[in-house]
């Protein structure tokens, strides 16, 4: 009998457990997300065991490489093959829909061939459409790169290449901000508001802190001339931030719940267009619209 062990990870406050009875080995970029103490409560259960998964009528819904989604009722599955060919599983994850729940937590499965020699590089979220789950936990990925200035949280947002990593350093070099997520930040809504958290997905930047700062305001950013701010129509921030959002392609329910999420969000958070150039004059032009409601004195 293979002995199983645990791992556990807090990821934007949510607790996540990792019962694994697969030899695996955690990614680099989640060591950063290890939780110290156990996890007594998880939010999230993910059980990795060894065996076949026998398919039987599920609809494939959506492929990308040699990820598949498969579909039956309301059990969902998420494939990952050894190659594009489709034809060898490396891993099957299987949940449901309607928040499927054990000891009070959402709970996934995962099934790994008998010959498979176990896991390298393992991220617990690689087994759950990203979308879909943060969702369930009032959150989203935005791609943006992230400040804490002070305790507020500063997001910049952009198509790749736009600059967004380089406004957030210029913030690190001329405020001493710091940057606690270089590529894709999870926004959570609570009660008395947003919070944004770093994440373990940080492209090139390979910044992922495991912090969080209130979310004080949103910059769209746009290479310019000249440096010059404008706080943007709600029309426009919908716009702007729906196409920079993890979305499901396939899960029109997802889709229509981030909708709604965005909704609330840009009711609360200002978003502005920050037309730039990588200077200290554009950190300037966006503190100055910023610093009224900024407490300086940390």
């Amino acid at each position: 009998m293979k002995e199983c062990r645990y791992f556990e990870l807090q990821i934007a406050s949510i607790g996540i457990r990792v019962e694994s009875c697969v030899p695996v080995e955690i990614s680099e970029r989640c060591r950063y997300f290890m939780s110290e103490k156990r996890i007594s409560d998880a939010d999230v259960r993910i059980a990795v065991k060894y065996g076949e998964f026998e398919f039987g009528g599920h609809e494939t819904v959506h492929s990308l490489g040699n990820i598949q989604i498969r579909k039956k009722e309301k059990e969902i599955l998420k494939i990952k093959y050894t190659d594009y060919s489709m034809r060898m599983v490396e891993w099957v994850a299987k949940w449901e829909q309607t928040k499927k729940r054990k000891g009070g937590a959402c709970f996934y499965e995962i099934f790994v061939p008998g010959q498979s020699e176990g896991m390298k590089n393992m991220n617990p979220l690689m087994f759950v459409e990203l979308s879909d789950f943060f969702l369930r936990f009032d959150a989203v990925i935005l791609h943006s790169a992230v400040v804490d200035y002070k305790g507020n949280g500063i997001l910049f947002t952009a198509p790749s290449g736009t600059g967004k990593s380089t406004q957030a350093s210029l913030w690190e070099l001329y405020k001493e901000a710091e940057v606690i997520n270089g590529d894709r930040a999870i926004i959570r809504k609570y009660e008395n508001g947003y919070q944004v958290y770093g994440s373990p997905y940080a492209g090139s930047s390979r910044i992922y802190k495991n912090k969080r700062a209130k979310v004080k305001a949103v910059a769209v950013l746009r290479q310019g001339r000249t440096n010059r701010i404008r706080r943007i129509s709600r029309k426009e921030a919908y716009i702007s931030l729906f196409s920079e959002l993890s979305v499901s392609e396939w899960d029109r329910s997802v889709i229509e719940g981030q909708a709604q999420w965005l909704e609330k969000f840009i009711d609360t958070v200002p978003v502005y267009l920050l037309e730039c150039r990588p200077d200290r004059e554009a950190v300037e032009v966006l503190y100055s619209e910023l610093k009224a409601g900024i407490n300086d004195n940390g």
